[in-house]
């Protein structure tokens, strides 16, 4: 029994030893359904880092994210960024709400009007739509604390969608109970100016 009681630290050092050996380094990079967005954005705090260093809780949503789980208004935003919930608002989807707030809403950087369920705020013409969880950064001036969403519009994924040059024409409708009816188009192209690449949407 003494013996066994004198062995009993020494086995445990050992184990230690083994158990604190250096292994390679492990880096694990996994996105199966090419969910994560890790571009860099100027956009969100005025400075070009990437999702990854800024000082905000981003969810950047892409325009294929969008087609995939058909994001129609702001309300299905709900459904693809963590933290965002929709607004009671008389089944107008105005704007989410983000901890807690309502958020604020801007196009390309620009701060627009509040609309709190006043009319449905147009998502579905996006190249990008980020979901920022947080105080609005000082560029942008006074904003609600929890946070807002910036929309990039499709005119700079115009030759990404058409291919180099080209012409792109899509129209649907959705027709569903309470008499909801709703029809949709767009068209874009691409094309040269002055010798650079340039398109609309």
């Amino acid at each position: 029994m003494a013996l066994v009681l004198a062995l009993g630290p020494l086995g445990l050092e050992a184990a230690r030893a083994q158990s604190a050996e250096l292994i390679d380094e492990i880096v694990v990079v996994a996105d199966p359904l090419e969910f994560l967005d890790l571009d860099s954005s100027p956009s969100v705090y005025g400075l070009d880092l990437s999702y990854a260093q800024t000082p905000r809780a981003i969810s950047a949503i892409s325009d294929e994210t969008i087609a995939r789980f058909r994001i129609e208004t702001v309300d299905d935003l709900a459904a693809v960024a963590p933290g965002t919930f929709t607004g009671s608002f008389f089944g107008v989807p105005g704007s989410v709400t983000l901890r807690g707030n309502r958020a604020d809403s801007y196009f390309r950087g620009y701060k627009r009007v509040e609309n709190p369920g006043t009319f449905p705020t147009p998502i579905g013409a996006s190249e990008r739509i980020e979901v920022v969880r947080g105080p609005t950064p000082a560029i942008y001036g006074a904003g609600r604390v929890g946070g807002f969403v910036n929309v990039t519009p499709l005119t700079a994924l115009t030759q990404k969608r058409i291919g180099e040059r080209g012409r792109l024409f899509e129209i649907g409708a959705a027709v569903g109970s309470y008499e909801k009816r709703i029809a949709h188009g767009s068209a874009g192209a691409a094309f040269d100016l002055g010798g650079h690449d340039a398109g609309v949407y």
